[in-house]
């Protein structure tokens, strides 16, 4: 919070009542600061703050005055709109400046990709400062008419119950959050009754054979009674960003009956640079560029995989303060998002991975982490898993981190009467890994492995802070 605070240079800090303990410790290093402002009434008279209404009551008092120097401003589409950190993923955050421009651009891209209409009821789950819920989930709606209603938390069963409640029609989130709901679904109907289990899978299997022999669509009416049960039956479309979907997780939910897309994009791009049609979606893509953004891979090898480059009006103005940041990205009206990519014959984007994490064997073959964790993911025993390069001798070996899923265990050591201990998880484990790895190509599959006993920690866009954990020598 200090480097946000200091870095952007605020003048006006509006907070919730539980910070202003924190505020008020930090505040003499915040020479630029003039007002805090409570949104808590008790918390503002008890600290050096004011209350909100209070705020309102003061700028009246100065319009009645007189006083119109707000009401004056002269602002124009190149005017920076918002300074957002981006999430630290690789360390300390930057200020990214986006311009009305940017974001006025982003916000009429979507529906070259989503349509929404007034009647759209939008549950708001992710936080108003990730860049994907300001756009997509806050302007993009107040644009179209459409109601916002607010989750009043991450819980899934608050989720749930506010979606019933509202009759919510439009779902964004981050993939962590449709994993987590995939994996609640499975898990009841695992705990459920042998014929209401069997039913279950029946059903899926008749539903994906009906997609991938015949191309048809038949989960909306088959799991119609699952999906009213569940309190989801309003959701018409779920948007997945921030992060990528795994195509198991995407396809799990299409099965089901539901709508669901992707798309791709960076704080630096407003943030949205593409987005899969609704009508055509690939789910191993992430879409679409928008009609007004170009995109190119920069120096693609054979595989036509190189560093996706974006070209826009959705491009910010830079970083804020630091020029040379903004240089080493933004060339000659290109953006260097640091993702790896390829584009299909139809111009659909597909991400692979990022330049910082890529690994490089002694062969000089290229290793892709992500796409090594998106295959250790499938198994039901791993929580979570990183990929990481490990130097073994005078070469760089994959090496993998992962979090097993004790709930899934402990169900299954009791169906199988198995005892476990250390040694025993660990077994396991490497026998999933193997598994898992087998489709790989030999020079990617995992060769050690380490297991952490609590999730990884995770930046607001529930991304892994993968680059605590890339040095070789770090405590997992």
């Amino acid at each position: 919070m200090f480097h946000i605070l200091f870095d952007s240079e605020s003048k006006f800090l509006f907070t919730a009542g539980r910070f202003l303990q924190d505020i008020t410790e930090i505040r003499p290093n915040l020479k630029k600061l003039k007002y805090v402002i409570s949104m808590d009434v008790e918390e503002a008279y008890q600290e050096d703050a004011m209350f909100w209404d209070d705020f309102l009551e003061k700028g009246k008092r100065l319009l009645e005055s007189g006083a119109d120097a707000y009401q004056k401003q002269n602002v124009s589409e190149d005017h920076v709109a918002a300074i957002l950190y981006t999430s630290g993923t690789t360390g300390q955050s930057k200020g990214v400046m986006l311009t009305q421009k940017n974001i006025i651009s982003d916000v009429k891209g979507v529906p070259s990709r989503v349509t929404f209409d007034p009647e759209d009821n939008f549950i708001s789950i992710l936080p108003l400062h990730h860049s994907f819920e300001a756009t997509a989930g806050f302007i993009t709606p107040i644009c179209t008419g459409c109601t916002i209603t607010y989750s009043p938390s991450l819980k899934s069963k608050e989720i749930v119950g506010t979606i019933r409640e509202k009759r919510c029609t439009i779902m964004l989130g981050v993939p962590l959050l449709f994993e987590k709901m995939g994996l609640g679904i499975k898990r009841k109907i695992n705990q459920a009754p042998f014929t209401k289990r069997t039913l279950f899978y029946t059903s899926m299997r008749i539903v994906k054979t009906a997609r991938t022999l015949f191309g048809k669509r038949i989960g909306k009416k088959v799991f119609a009674g699952m999906r009213k049960k569940a309190g989801l039956e309003s959701v018409k479309l779920m948007v997945s960003g921030g992060a990528a979907l795994t195509p198991e997780v995407g396809q799990f939910f299409q099965d089901l009956g539901f709508d669901i897309t992707q798309g791709y994009g960076l704080t630096e791009t407003s943030p949205v640079i593409s987005v899969n049609p609704v009508e055509k979606v690939k789910m191993d893509s992430v879409g679409l560029p928008f009609p007004s953004v170009t995109v190119k891979i920069d120096q693609p090898t054979e595989e036509g995989v190189g560093e996706v480059v974006v070209k826009g009006p959705i491009v910010m103005k830079g970083y804020y303060k630091n020029p040379d940041a903004t240089a080493e990205i933004l060339r000659d009206g290109w953006f260097f998002t640091g993702d790896l990519g390829r584009i299909d014959e139809e111009g659909y984007l597909y991400i692979t991975g990022r330049c910082k994490n890529l690994i490089v064997t002694k062969a000089g073959k290229n290793v892709y982490p992500e796409e090594v964790e998106f295959a250790l993911l499938k198994s039901p025993f791993i929580l979570e898993a990183l990929i990481v390069g490990r130097m073994v001798g005078d070469r760089e070996v994959v090496q993998a981190i992962v979090v097993p899923d004790t709930e899934y265990f402990d169900t299954h050591a009791k169906e199988n009467n198995i005892s476990l201990d250390e040694k025993k998880v660990k077994e396991m484990l490497k026998v999933e890994i193997a598994k898992y790895c087998e489709k790989l190509a030999d020079y990617k599959r995992v060769r050690n492995f380490e297991i952490r006993d609590e999730e990884f920690p995770k930046t607001s866009k529930k991304s892994i802070k993968r680059y605590l954990f890339q040095s070789k020598s770090v405590k997992v």
